[in-house]
């Protein structure tokens, strides 16, 4: 017998229109969303449907979790898992402000998409993360060694300067065209970034949110 697998886009962060789908019982956006996953899930031939729960605001937008249920998911080779969390990941819905972060968890595995491209079983990545053209560069570069992407703010809050900003360094490579010849602007961008995070999370009532969730918050704010 196949046990089904939820594939789990978390978070996902949206301005929802307050009208709602009559048949579904689902916002415009939201259902979009599910439409959107459903269009994933037919491009992999991966049977399945999706779904969207409710799960609370933060700083005053509504929260939801994607859930994909697919019985096929845990069978396909790795390349092709990183590609539908990929794909999951993209999802773009127009005028909708949203943040994405994607998980499946099969079984007593957890696979989950990082920001920075890196994909991980359980605590084994499973991939190589986004390389960037400054991969040549000295590990002692101030951009390197960052160690926060899978961290919790409260790890955050405790870590050196050095580590945040390194951190802060991938996430704007991930997500920024960024110009290797222009160091300066990029640290300036990577710094802007960390202290963002760093206001953000100083209350500590947010310690157990994930960075990477709080770094997609400050990255639309700062990079629009």
């Amino acid at each position: 017998m196949k046990i089904k697998f939820k594939l789990i886009i978390l978070p996902l962060l949206c301005c929802l229109l307050l009208s709602s789908c009559a048949s579904s019982g689902h916002s415009l956006y939201e259902q979009s969303y599910i439409d959107e996953a459903k269009k994933v899930l037919t491009e992999f031939n991966l049977s399945g449907d999706a779904k969207m729960e409710y799960k609370g605001k933060m700083e005053g937008y509504k929260r939801f979790d994607l859930i994909v249920e697919s019985e096929d998911f845990e069978a396909l080779p790795d390349k092709t898992k990183i590609a539908v969390l990929k794909r999951l990941y993209d999802i773009d819905v127009e005028n909708a402000f949203f943040v994405v972060l994607a998980e499946v968890f099969s079984h007593e595995n957890r696979y989950a998409y990082h920001y920075d491209g890196s994909v991980y079983k359980n605590s084994e990545q499973i991939n190589s993360p986004l390389a960037s053209s400054a991969s040549s560069s000295s590990s002692s570069s101030w951009f390197s060694g960052g160690t926060l992407h899978k961290s919790y703010v409260a790890e955050w809050r405790k870590a050196s300067y050095t580590n945040r900003l390194a951190t802060a360094a991938d996430f704007v490579a991930a997500t920024q065209e960024v110009d290797y010849s222009n160091l300066n602007e990029f640290k300036a961008w990577a710094t802007d970034l960390e202290t963002c995070i760093s206001t953000a999370v100083s209350g500590g009532d947010v310690d157990t949110e994930l960075v990477s969730f709080i770094s997609s918050l400050c990255t639309v704010q700062l990079f629009p």
